[in-house]
């Protein structure tokens, strides 16, 4: 009788870590929490801290760009195409392409360390 109770006891034990475990795998989201990154998640407008600085990714794969002067580059307006792959995100100014990171937040962070954020 004794056994029948340690028996069911491990049984329900087991049970409780498979589920326990099941409960906290890992996503399979491209390294995002839950947000897969997909062309139509990142397409919008996002601005930077720097008033004026715009950047609008259309789905059919041409952004527009408005960046102000600073230390790290020009003033201007740029248009071009941009490209998705994984997390990493590309967009071609002056014939080169210049590659971004998107965050599991919906931000961007371009390869001058600066944020794009989502409006």
């Amino acid at each position: 009788m004794n056994y029948k109770k340690h028996l069911l006891a491990l049984v329900c034990l087991l049970m409780m870590v498979m589920l326990t475990l099941t409960a906290c795998g890992k996503s399979s989201s491209s390294g995002t929490t839950g947000n897969k990154i997909t062309k139509s998640s990142v397409v919008g407008t996002y601005h930077t801290s720097h008033s004026g600085e715009l950047l609008i990714i259309k789905t059919s794969g041409v952004y527009y760009m408005t960046q102000v002067a600073d230390s790290k580059h020009d003033a201007g307006t740029f248009s071009g195409a941009w490209l998705l792959s994984g997390n990493k995100i590309k967009l071609k100014i002056k014939g080169k392409y210049y590659a971004g990171t998107v965050r599991s937040d919906g931000t961007i962070k371009d390869n001058n360390s600066e944020i794009w954020t989502k409006q």
